[in-house]
């Protein structure tokens, strides 16, 4: 199941960066879409926003590193998908991780560790937000 999840979350991230169309250069003007250009807040907000229902609707991702590393794998593969690259992408590590050291973490880091009920209802909403920000 874990690897259906893996799947779903390429294909998320290979439907995203798959259009080929002109790249708008202007920034967003959200909190996070300032920091890339416009179409690629577009994509990074469906992004999360997708991943957010992917963290809620699934037990395959049981625990903390297993969020990480379907966050890791899915990023690579949207940065490996798109033309050039991801402008902007090493800005927008740091507001996302503090973020979610916020909603999850204990003394300032994310613990490894059971994705509880809790967890994962906050990891979701932050996820959501993040989603909105771009």
């Amino acid at each position: 199941m874990r690897t259906a999840v893996y799947a779903c979350v390429a294909l998320l991230g290979l439907g995203i960066v798959g259009q080929w169309g002109l790249l708008d250069f202007v920034p967003g003007s959200r909190p996070l879409g300032h920091l890339v250009t416009r179409q690629q807040a577009k994509d990074l907000g469906e992004f999360y926003a997708a991943l957010a229902k992917v963290v809620g609707s699934t037990s395959d991702i049981a625990t903390t590193s297993d969020f990480r590393n379907t966050q890791i794998l899915a990023a690579k593969i949207m940065q490996a998908n798109t033309p050039g690259h991801l402008v902007g992408l090493e800005k927008i590590n740091g507001p996302i991780n503090e973020r979610l050291v916020a909603a999850i973490g204990v003394d300032g880091e994310v613990p490894d560790g059971p994705l509880t009920a809790e967890m994962r209802a906050k990891l979701q909403k932050v996820l959501d937000k993040i989603s909105e920000d771009f």
